[in-house]
């Protein structure tokens, strides 16, 4: 079982090693298993960030649609808009993939609040996706452990 895999490791070709590997029956559902949950946390965390990127831009706009309206752009607008630009604007480059953005707590209380929910978030993620990186990568380099199992008979 584990000589096509050794082979191709002799070679060099850890990456056919690595294809040999995920295809063993004992460590296909393994690998599988990985594999679905990386893609729904994905699906959960892309849908997640949509849903605060959306909120954040509808919150902009009626701001300024009300700070237009009382006519106290000059003023309002250092104290709140630029909070919830600079809000925004981590949301959307955290929902572009740059989890290493942090979220700011700026601006008036509700604000501030957001902006440290927005974090915990972006700090919850980047801890859920680096456990599922690295369990994905010890799946990946079970080889080892597998051939060892296999040799054993």
């Amino acid at each position: 079982m584990a000589a096509p895999q050794l082979a191709a490791a002799a070679r060099g070709d850890l990456t056919r090693a690595r294809a040999l590997q995920a295809d063993v029956p004992a460590t296909r559902p393994y690998t599988l298993a990985v594999r679905n949950q990386m893609t729904a946390l994905q699906a959960q965390v892309t849908s997640l960030q949509a849903a605060v990127t959306a909120r954040l831009t509808a919150v902009q706009r009626r701001l300024l649609a009300n700070l237009v309206a009382v006519g106290a752009v000059a003023g309002v607008r250092r104290w709140l808009l630029r909070p919830v630009t600079v809000l925004r604007e981590a949301a959307v480059a955290v929902a572009g993939g740059r989890y290493d953005t942090p979220v700011p707590a700026a601006g008036p209380a509700e604000l501030a609040d957001l902006g440290r929910a927005a974090e915990l978030m972006r700090t919850r993620l980047v801890t859920a996706l680096a456990g599922a990186r690295q369990a994905e990568a010890i799946i990946q380099s079970s080889h080892d452990a597998v051939v060892a199992t296999a040799s054993i008979r």
